[in-house]
């Protein structure tokens, strides 16, 4: 058995393709390889936001369980679990909450960003402000430690918006050790992966799939050392922290120039101005650099111009929706708005649309990229492509979860066990935390004798 893994989720509805793109495929790639990985269903956290619509909760317990078996989560090799229903949880929450200090949670930015979304700005103190938080939302950060180090977890799969939370976990277990361990690692510090697609592109490949003629079979590194003086990690490095603007700019003046010699040798189908294309290909290339920058790996935005994908926000996948409301929410995408007509130049990566293009239809990118550049194709044919790709990717989903709504006495047993596995793991670490914290004033024996 691998590391153990720790991730979940708060139970306020069906999961959706931010959950997917952010955590879940991850999930599922962590037990195919091995992990020893726990999934837990945070109904009491559900509470810090949706306190008053408690009769909503069985429900969504459910519904994120059939997602995450849809999306082919295996009982037997990976535990589900409710938080509830496990109480050392909330013990171990109150020990670290003495750790924690209110500024610190004050100044979390995932917190804070959450808070925004709730219609409360931290910088305020009177209406709508700060001092309106409810005690379990500002703890949220010390409850969401307490379900990772109760079990032990070595690894925790998140967005990266969602990262700070672990950075902040981090930060208690070390205090914590520190105070009472007397040396030993009594909780383990975890490790935050963030989600993100294996051999993604790199900003230099997707910007030579906007130039290069379908029919030309010319590598990357080939257009490099024919059309310009740069060597692949010279104009990789382009791209980099390390470079200085004076240098990027005078390279990427090399790659415009270099892709200007490619198309008089090779023309190609374009609307896009000749006298206009070493410009648009430099500036395409500024684009790239600061978007790698932003550095949003494993976070999906949300299609309709949104920082993210949430219920909260209205502009939802969920994973079980068929293809009229994926359309629906897909036709509402927020593409390049200097383009007009469907031959006007377009730039991609200030589209939504293509954005998800990247995520769902790798195979069919660079296409993508390049029929836009040149104005080859207009935006409705670009989101019915991605319609199409997102539906193909959540039929097979779909199919399983309606196969698991007709055996809901099974899922419930699922999480019973699931629970039963991992409250075995938590009190052995609530006795582990309560020796070393000298709060163990009896022998277990003489307590269960008692």
């Amino acid at each position: 058995m691998g590391e153990r893994v720790l991730t979940g989720d708060r139970p306020t509805g069906k999961l959706h393709l931010g959950h997917y793109v952010g955590s879940l495929r991850n999930r599922v790639r962590l037990q195919e390889e091995g992990y020893d990985c726990y999934i837990l269903i945070a109904d009491v956290q559900a509470l810090t936001t949706h306190w008053d619509r408690q009769e909503e909760l069985s429900r969504h317990v459910r519904e994120v369980t059939l997602d995450y078996l849809a999306v082919g989560i295996d009982p037997e090799r990976t535990t589900i679990c409710i938080q509830s229903m496990i109480p050392e949880i909330h013990e171990l929450t109150m020990y670290l909450s003495m750790l924690a200090s209110v500024h610190q949670l004050f100044h979390n930015p995932t917190l804070k960003s959450e808070a925004q979304q709730l219609g409360i700005n931290f910088a305020l103190e009177g209406k709508k402000g700060r001092l309106e938080l409810n005690y379990g939302f500002l703890g949220y950060p010390v409850s969401q430690a307490a379900d990772i180090t109760i079990f032990k977890a070595k690894l925790v799969p998140v967005g990266r918006d969602q990262v700070p939370h672990i950075e902040f976990c981090r930060k208690l277990v070390r205090k914590f050790n520190r105070l009472y361990g007397g040396g030993e690692e009594i909780l383990i510090e975890p490790i935050a992966m963030v989600g993100g697609a294996e051999g993604e592109p790199s900003p230099l490949e997707r910007w030579y799939w906007s130039y290069r003629p379908p029919s030309l079979d010319l590598s990357l590194e080939g257009f490099l050392a024919r059309y310009t003086d740069l060597s692949l990690a010279e104009a990789a490095g382009l791209f980099s922290d390390e470079a200085s603007p004076a240098d990027s700019e005078a390279g990427f003046e090399k790659l415009a120039q270099g892709v200007a010699k490619l198309l008089a040798e090779h023309p190609t189908e374009s609307n896009l101005p000749a006298e206009s294309l070493v410009q648009w290909a430099k500036d395409e290339l500024i684009r790239l650099r600061e978007i790698g920058a932003q550095d949003t790996k494993g976070v999906l935005k949300g299609i309709t111009g949104d920082e993210k994908m949430s219920k909260s926000l209205g502009n939802v996948i969920n994973l079980a929706d068929d293809y009229d409301e994926i359309w629906a929410v897909i036709r509402q995408g927020v593409t390049d708005p200097g383009r007009i007509h469907p031959t006007d130049p377009g730039r991609p990566d200030v589209c939504r649309v293509y954005a998800w293009h990247q995520v769902f239809n790798p195979e069919g990118e660079p296409t993508v990229r390049h029929q836009c550049v040149h104005g080859l194709r207009g935006c409705v044919a670009c989101k019915k492509e991605l319609a199409a790709r997102v539906d193909e990717i959540l039929a097979p989903i779909r199919e399983r979860r309606h196969q698991w709504e007709k055996r809901m006495d099974e899922v419930d047993e699922i999480l019973i066990e699931g629970t039963r596995r991992a409250r075995q793991v938590a009190k052995q670490t609530i006795s582990e935390v309560r020796e070393a914290m000298k709060i163990n004033y009896f022998s277990p024996a003489r307590v269960a004798a008692d």
